[in-house]
């Protein structure tokens, strides 16, 4: 089942630096849902954990994703 799993890449993404490169990338690409959160709007970080989980087609854990990007943005 595991050569499987490899095979048809259906492994979930856990590598930091990756899931970070993605993060980065949707925080760059959606400057007003970040500006939005930074305004009180909660549901913004949504939106950018969704076009993380886009890119990674699904493959990443959003809770680990969410974590990702409030450290990023709250920097």
């Amino acid at each position: 089942m595991l050569q499987y799993v490899k095979k048809e890449k259906l492994e979930a993404v856990s590598d930091i630096s990756e899931l970070e490169k993605y993060c980065r990338e949707a925080i760059e690409e959606n400057p007003q849902a970040i500006e939005d959160y930074k305004k009180g709007e909660k549901k913004a970080l949504n939106h950018i954990v969704g076009k993380v989980m886009q890119k990674t087609r699904g493959k990443a854990t959003p809770k680990e994703v969410n974590e990702i990007i409030l450290r990023m943005i709250e920097k």
